[in-house]
């Protein structure tokens, strides 16, 4: 099996144990919780991430969620009321894709039992301020600032709230301020 292959394989793996733990979920949320997967925890997945309208997006992600609807893995549908998708786990990982390793289900165990029950714009709030944290490197008052200039959404309070909250749980580290 060349490399390519491994990394479909550990990236569909990933996907599949993700959207299984959450159930009906929607695609917002695997996109920020696979950031956070990748980006917090060092756990290569191949993905690049950009900003985007909801945060931090993976186009090859959403290209991997996609083949995995047409290979039957997982199930996509749009919210009946226009509220985004529906993503479910449609069968058993495929054995050719090998397993996960302790550290990856560990992760992602953590992942979910911090942000599962986050909302879309919740998870949409702080994966942009782990964004620009990582990609700017600046002190809180310059990433509650360059948040609030690409989510006008969010006032400074709720802005500076998920930075705290992010702080103490040891998401962004709050040293160069």
């Amino acid at each position: 099996m060349n490399s390519r292959d491994l990394i479909k394989n550990r990236r569909y793996l990933v996907l599949r144990e993700l959207v299984g733990i959450l159930g009906d979920t929607g695609k917002i949320k695997v996109q920020k919780l696979v950031y956070f997967f990748q980006e917090q925890y060092s756990l290569p997945l191949g993905y690049e991430f950009s900003m985007y309208h909801y945060g931090p997006y993976s186009e090859e992600l959403d290209s991997d969620l996609t083949a995995m609807k047409i290979e039957g893995h997982l199930s996509i549908d749009p919210d009946p009321d226009g509220y985004g998708f529906h993503v479910r786990a449609q069968d058993e990982p495929e054995l050719e894709w090998g397993s996960l390793s302790h550290g990856d289900r560990a992760a992602i165990k953590d992942i979910v039992d911090r942000f599962g029950s986050h909302h879309a714009p919740e998870l949409e709030l702080r994966a942009t301020i782990h964004f620009v944290h990582r990609t700017t490197k600046g002190d809180r008052q310059s990433v509650v600032s360059s948040v609030k200039s690409l989510k006008p959404k969010f006032s400074r309070d709720a802005i500076e709230s998920a930075y705290d909250e992010m702080t103490r749980e040891h998401f962004i580290s709050d040293a160069e301020s």
